[in-house]
């Protein structure tokens, strides 16, 4: 789904079984895209939630470092 989104960059699900956590990390062209997929991230996680139960710990943003 992320994927489809315009502006997404790509996206990274990291599951950590035996601390039975989960993140995922999506990486966007600029930070408007990212911005502008906020609503739609909004809706996923609560679909997320709804379907599994899973309690959202948190949610943050971060800049891209590449020097």
């Amino acid at each position: 789904m992320v994927a489809g989104i315009p502006g997404n960059a790509g996206v990274f699900f990291f599951v950590d079984r035996a601390a039975n956590r989960a993140m995922t990390l999506t990486l966007w062209d600029d930070e408007a895209a990212a911005r502008q997929s906020d609503a739609t991230a909004d809706a996923s996680r609560a679909r997320t939630v709804d379907a599994t139960g899973v309690e959202l710990v948190e949610r943050a943003a971060y800049d891209v470092v590449t020097d």
